[in-house]
């Protein structure tokens, strides 16, 4: 892993240093205890067994390829993530879950394959309470954007993923609908 083994050593000892060492940073790092709580009041209507959160869309980085006399090409990337909570069950009447209705999560985590031949999957994370809700399912897409000297900006090609989320992208999906507390982790004796 390390070229050398001193190198693997010191940055672990300047993690240490730093304070706590986190890898945390994964949607699937969301564990037992973590709760959703609802910001505002959430409408369901009938015949329906799964909610749309608001999608988000925020651009990468920027390439530029100079092609003489002062013109270029900049091309990037525009990820898009979406999230769903699914119901166990739809309901002939309208359903409400209200502001700051409490969901927490049951610590398991799953991908579920979309479509095989494009190799685009979800992440599930399973909610435990209430029973009426059973999972949140995440997933996301990349789009390729080019222009010419920053103008006549087009898509190229079709949408490419699975794009995995984040633990700062659920919570930026989640921003005025819902927040996210997660328990303190646990100390090995």
């Amino acid at each position: 892993m390390f070229q050398s083994k001193s190198f693997g050593l010191i940055l672990v000892c300047l993690l240490a240093l730093t304070g706590n060492i986190s890898f945390a940073t994964e949607l699937k790092s969301i564990g037992r205890g973590a709760k959703l709580i609802w910001n505002k009041d959430i409408l369901i209507p009938a015949n329906q067994d799964y909610i749309d959160l608001p999608s988000i869309s925020f651009p990468g980085p920027k390439t530029r390829t100079g092609i003489g006399y002062g013109m270029y090409f900049e091309n990037w990337f525009v990820f898009t993530h979406r999230c769903r909570v699914h119901l166990t069950e739809s309901s002939l009447d309208p359903r409400r879950l209200p502001a700051q209705t409490e969901m927490e999560f049951s610590g398991a985590y799953q991908e579920i394959e979309l479509d095989p031949n494009a190799q685009l999957f979800a992440q599930e994370l399973l909610v435990a309470n209430p029973k009426e809700v059973n999972a949140v399912t995440c997933g996301g897409y990349a789009q390729q954007y080019r222009s010419f000297l920053g103008e006549n900006i087009r898509k190229i090609g079709l949408a490419r993923g699975p794009v995995e989320m984040t633990l700062e992208d659920f919570k930026s999906v989640l921003a005025g609908t819902a927040t996210l507390e997660l328990p303190p982790p646990k100390d090995i004796p």
